[in-house]
């Protein structure tokens, strides 16, 4: 086996345990972030509505939407 396929296992059996609430060794979380206002992280960056959907790699009208509630926010699919 490659070390990239050894390093690959190990981050993923790393990353499960994560997931299941055992506690890592080298996996730190530091506390949970609150409800982030997007409007003003958005403004303080200055940057328009389209510009932070393209950031994001979403569509303008997907991050509009997903703004407002109409639907949950995803990564748009790379253009092939």
């Amino acid at each position: 086996m490659t070390k990239f396929g050894a390093d690959l296992i190990q981050a993923m059996s790393e990353a499960l345990a994560h997931a299941q609430g055992k506690d890592v060794a080298c996996i730190q979380v530091h506390g949970a972030v609150g409800i982030v206002d997007a409007k003003a992280v958005r403004k303080k960056l200055d940057l328009t509505q389209d510009e932070l959907a393209n950031v994001l790699g979403t569509s303008p009208s997907g991050y509009k939407e997903t703004g407002a509630g109409k639907r949950c926010g995803r990564a748009a699919s790379p253009a092939v």
